[in-house]
């Protein structure tokens, strides 16, 4: 009789300790949950905020390149119909670039390409590739950014025309390809806010 006293006793404490201890395993396990959900709101956050950012210097970057184009498209040279001369100021741009393969000059009048720096100016003028046609029927030039494509070696490039106006009439399709690594160094590069570390 003592005994079976004895295990009654043993099983209600284990049952109120059960009891007393489930609230706390529930709470804990709740609180466990809602840490877990709020880092990983706080990753997607974070992921967010990087893939902006990545954006924004990807953007930055290509408006660098068209404006540094643009540039090139006003050169007193270029203004006075001098494609020698403005073969040669091509060829100082792309140098001051870095990330410029090639720069290609074409006449959308004649259809003609007028120049373009990997070959020499002697053997310049051939017919402009389908790509200048198409961009001098858009209704307003400006820079268009074109999609990833190979050059004549296989390289990748990425197209960028740019107009040069003449009394508000596109004269002149300025191509710059330029490298895709340039772009991807340039989004790449930045601090990471998790570690402080520049760097890939």
């Amino acid at each position: 009789m003592i005994g079976s006293v004895t295990g009654s006793l043993k099983r209600q404490a284990l049952t109120i300790t059960i009891a007393m201890m489930l609230p706390l395993l529930i709470l804990a396990g709740v609180q466990l949950y809602s840490i877990i959900n709020g880092r990983r709101l706080e990753l997607e956050d974070l992921s967010f905020a990087r893939a902006e950012e990545v954006m924004r210097l990807v953007d930055n970057q290509v408006r660098g390149e068209a404006r540094l184009a643009q540039l090139l498209g006003s050169t007193p040279s270029l203004k006075k119909d001098d494609i020698a001369a403005t073969y040669a100021r091509a060829k100082e741009f792309q140098a001051i670039a870095g990330s410029w393969r090639t720069v290609r000059l074409s006449d959308p009048s004649t259809n003609m390409e007028l120049f373009d720096l990997r070959r020499p100016l002697a053997n310049a003028m051939i017919a402009a590739g389908p790509d200048v046609l198409t961009y001098a029927q858009t209704a307003a030039p400006r820079p268009m950014l074109g999609n990833v494509t190979t050059d004549g070696q296989g390289s990748p490039i990425i197209p960028l025309q740019v107009p040069v106006l003449r009394g508000g009439q596109l004269r002149y399709v300025l191509t710059v390809e330029i490298d895709p690594m340039s772009i991807q160094c340039a989004a790449a590069w930045k601090k990471d806010p998790l570690s402080g570390v520049i760097g890939a």
